[in-house]
């Protein structure tokens, strides 16, 4: 299991892993929360950790939204639904491509852009099979 996180979601969580519904939901999510919800909005064709991260990284985005939290914090569910909330979710999708788009696009730019960012990634990646093999160990050195 990886690590590393990115704000509340571990890389590497899998539905499977987040299930427990949410409080106060409207009943229509509640319903259907977890796989299928997502499922249902992005189909099985995209994998279940590729649709987690993009929920969280809108939600992480309308986080950062003060006006639009003070409705989350405050209101309802129902209530915050006819607020700013769904609007700024409609919002934030394009922004979020826009931005991802261009940080692609930065990467492929040219060679040493792809090696800079490619030795990012590896870094990420042995930092966390280094953090990971060492909890292994500590967790067997208790027993």
């Amino acid at each position: 299991m990886s690590i590393f996180t990115l704000k509340s979601l571990k890389i590497g969580t899998t539905l499977a892993h987040w299930t427990k519904p949410l409080n106060n939901l409207p009943t229509e999510f509640a319903i259907i929360w977890g796989a299928e919800a997502l499922n249902m909005l992005f189909g099985a064709e995209v994998s279940d950790d590729d649709q987690l991260q993009f929920l969280y990284r809108i939600a992480d985005r309308i986080r950062r939204q003060d006006d639009v939290m003070a409705q989350v914090n405050n209101h309802a569910p129902e209530q915050v639904m006819h607020g700013l909330f769904p609007r700024r979710v409609s919002d934030t999708v394009p922004d979020d491509m826009t931005d991802n788009e261009k940080l692609s696009l930065e990467v492929l730019d040219n060679k040493q852009s792809k090696r800079r960012f490619a030795l990012l990634v590896l870094k990420i990646l042995t930092d966390a099979n280094m953090l990971g093999k060492s909890s292994d160990n500590l967790e067997r050195e208790s027993r």
